[in-house]
Parts: structure tokens; sequence; C-alpha cells
């Protein structure tokens, strides 16, 4: 049996709160500053919201702002006398759609129409066999429908709605239960017994019974549990004397424990702050049917509210990145023109006139070189080009069919110098290569160099070129030939 006094509730679950349906509604949460865990219910605050909406005229959702401003999530506990339960065979029902047949079932039993309720099944099993009955409890969805709206406009997430004394004896049965232990669970809290019978952790038959009705407890638990009286173990949870003597009397030969919980606020609160990631997938939460989420996906909504910021933050930290980068650039160019204006005012001996000081540098060269009557000047500038387009164009030089041979390093250095070393079958094949360079990539090649290679029959070789350089076969001075 669970311990109902331990609290290991952590202080996450302070958002938390349980609001208790009922003609005198309440709401209960953890207290703000908790002390240190003991049996009593002093961690938890209970407030009553008669006098807040009777005063204020306030919603329900307005009350619970004023009362527990921290809460962000909320479990909503239906009394008993709010819900209807019913035990139906389902051992007849085809396999297919059975989730439809259980609800036409369920509705032979229901005072009003399917379509006003919302309402969940449970079926115990038998030796791993689902039994012939199902379990069902529906509430009516119209009271409800409009405080779960208000409480999701205003921020508060319902993540459950249970019947209180289901959600209780939920945090009360153990774990350690046999899977086809059959118990009954007396729960006596203020002016009411709960009769609830359990075969291993499902519920398979609920009553309530005036506390003022002692004396119909005997046929309470009669037709509560039929002519099978043959329970496992009976547990009394809060029971009086009168109580305990009323179930002795009906179950002589069996051992009655009893246990002194807390009240039912804290229980149904343990189990909200114990199952607050679950609750919604509880086989007891009514938020089916008409109490059904209109938004399928509010559980994703925090996830992609964070996904958003962080994309947004890393786009605009690139931005940022970006334009850092640029600013950047833009120094280390205007370094470098500083740079290049002071040599070339220390090469030349006047300040630069413009800012192309590449192309005042060449003007220069031509100058000096139509003077000297020379046209060697002009190589100084000739333009190196980009190392890309050499790489291309050495790779496009080189031959693709009849020869077989690998490349094993190439290197484009400045002014279109290219270095290459490789392997082929023999020294023609290098020579090949090399004529293919000097052909298509317009390069000087030097002499192939080779080496035999006996252990692999291969030949190794190395080659260097550089680009060729059209130069004038005669120079000009003012335009006329020498």
């Amino acid at each position: 049996m669970s311990n109902f006094t331990e609290d290991k509730t952590s202080t996450s679950t302070h958002d938390l709160a349980v609001l208790f349906w009922g003609d005198r509604p309440r709401v209960a949460s953890f207290a703000t500053r908790r002390p240190a865990p003991s049996s009593d219910d002093s961690t938890i605050e209970i407030h009553s919201l008669d006098a807040v909406t009777s005063e204020d005229r306030t919603s329900i959702p307005e009350a619970v702002r004023q009362l527990c401003p921290r809460v962000r999530q909320m479990v909503i506990a239906l009394p008993t006398d709010a819900c209807l339960c019913a035990n139906f065979p389902v051992g007849d029902l085809p396999p297919r759609n059975r989730a439809k047949l259980f609800i036409y079932r369920f509705e032979e039993h229901l005072p009003v129409a399917a379509e006003e309720v919302a309402m969940v099944f449970d079926q115990s099993t038998t030796n791993g066999k689902p039994s012939a009955d199902a379990f069902g409890i529906a509430v009516l969805a119209a009271p409800l429908q409009q405080v779960v709206k208000e409480l999701e406009s205003a921020g508060i997430e319902v993540i459950a709605v249970v019947p209180a004394s289901v959600a209780a004896l939920d945090h009360a049965i153990s774990s350690e239960l046999a899977s086809e232990s059959k118990e009954l669970y007396v729960w006596q809290d203020g002016a009411a017994l709960e009769l609830l019978a359990t075969q291993g952790r499902r519920l398979t038959a609920w009553l309530g019974v005036p506390i003022s009705d002692r004396d119909s407890l005997g046929p309470s638990l009669k037709s509560l549990c039929g002519h099978d009286t043959s329970f496992d173990r009976i547990t009394q949870i809060g029971c009086d004397d009168v109580v305990q003597g009323g179930l002795r009397a009906v179950f002589a030969d069996k051992v009655v424990s009893v246990i002194s919980p807390p009240s039912l606020e804290h229980a149904v609160l343990k189990w909200a702050a114990a199952n607050h990631v679950t609750a919604s997938v509880a086989w007891f939460n009514l938020q089916t049917g008409p109490l059904s989420r209109s938004d399928r996906l509010h559980r994703l909504r925090t996830p992609l509210r964070i996904a958003f910021v962080a994309t947004m933050l890393m786009a605009v930290t690139l931005a940022g990145v970006l334009l850092h980068r640029g600013h950047e650039y833009t120094r280390q160019a205007s370094t470098s023109q500083t740079a290049l204006d002071a040599i070339y005012a220390t090469a030349i001996g006047r300040p630069a006139n413009g800012a192309d000081v590449r192309s005042r540098l060449a003007s220069e060269v031509r100058r000096l070189a139509a003077v000297s009557g020379t046209s060697a000047g002009a190589d100084l500038m000739s333009e190196q080009g980009s190392a890309l387009a050499d790489l291309a164009s050495v790779l496009a030089a080189m031959p693709r069919e009849g020869l077989r041979y690998r490349v094993i390093d190439l290197r484009v250095g400045p002014a279109g110098a290219v270095a290459m070393e490789g392997i082929t079958r023999g020294h023609g094949d290098a020579d090949a290569i090399a004529a293919g360079l000097r052909q298509q990539a317009n390069l000087v090649v030097e002499p192939v160099r080779t080496e035999a290679r006996a252990t692999e029959n291969a030949v190794a070789f190395t080659l260097t070129g550089n680009r060729a350089v059209n130069r004038s076969p005669v120079s000009q001075v003012g335009g006329v030939p020498r």
C-alpha cells in the first residue's frame, strides 16, 4: 500500500493546482514556501472560490489567478455525485470498432444521450484475457466546457479532468500488487463513503454512500459486489469505528487493513503532482468527446516556441557575425589601401593621386618601359589570375583515355606555377601527360623527371611548369616600331 504520509513532490510542481469542482468549488495547491515533509496538510493551501466569485463576480480563472498567481497547469477533480458509472457486458462485442460499440453499450446505462457526456472505459483482465465486463465513467460535459475554455484562455493548461476519488485511489494503490488481486477500498471523507472495487490496478465498481445512511452499508456492498464478495483484501481509508464494524460484519473472514490518510484534497494533489506529465493519458481522464482539446498540439506549444526563439537568436547572431566580419574586411581594406599609398609615395616620390594604386603603378611601369625602349617591364605587372582557374585548366588538360595514372600531389602556385607528382605505367605515359599540359593548359613544362619502381611495376613522375607568357615581338616608343 502506498504511504499517504510520504511527500516526494518536487518544488517544480508549485505551478500546478487542483480545482475541485462542485457546488462549492475550491482550489488546492502547494504552499509557496514549503516546510519539511510531514504527515499533515501544512504543505498545501486550499482556497474556497465561493467568496471570490460571489463578491467580485469574476470568473473562476480570474479567481484562481488572484489566489494562485504561479499556477500554469490545472487538474479538475470531480465529486462522486457528478459522475455516472456502470458495469456493462462487452464479451459479445465483435473485435472491430470496439470503441464505438463500448459507447453504445454504455449509453444503455446512462440517463442522458452519449453526445452530452464525456466518457472513459476500463476493462480488467483475468489470466491475461480481457474480462467479459467493462467499467465506464461519464460526466455531463456542458457545465465543464465553459470553465475549461476560460482556464485555457487565461493561460492555465487543463491537463486532466478526473474523478477525485478515483485519482486518490490510483495514488493509494501500490505497484507491488499482483495483477489478478481483487481488492475493496472503503474511503470515508467528510460526509460520504466511497466504495471502490479493483482487480489488480483496474477499477471494476464504484459507489458513493452518504455518511448519514450508514445502515445501508451492507446492502450497498452487496449492490456493489453482487454475490461475489471474494476480495483478496479490504482496505479502510479514514473510516470511523461504525464503518469498520459494518465492514467486519459483511467480511467476517477477511483481514481488514486500516489507513489514516490525509484529506482527499491532499491525496488528489499528490496524485496530480506525481503524474502531472502523464495525467493526460490516465485511463480515467475525462478529456474526451465534448471535453477534448480543440488544439491537439497544445503540448508542442512550449517546445515550438523555444525552437522559434532559438532560431531567431541564431539568425540574429549570424547576422551580427556577418556584419562584424564585413566591418573587419572594410577595416583591413582601408589599412591595406593606406599602406599602398605610403609605398607608392615612397617609391614614386609623390603622393598617390586616385584610389587604384595598382593601376597607377602599371601606368608608371608602362611610362618607364616606353622611355627605356623595352617591353620587359610589362611582365612585372602581368595578371596573376585565379588559382582555381589554373587548377581547372590543368585538370581539363590531363589525358582521360588510353592512359592509367594516379596523381599523388598537385600544387598550383602564384602566376600559374604547377607542380605535380604521380605514378603511371611507363616513361612514355609521363611524357604524354606533360605534352597534354603544354598543349591544352598553355603551360611551359620542364622535362619530366621519372623513376622506375620495380616493386610496384610502375614509374613515378614529377613535373613542373609555369604559365606561358605572350611577349610582344616588338616594342614601340612613341608609336614607332623598333
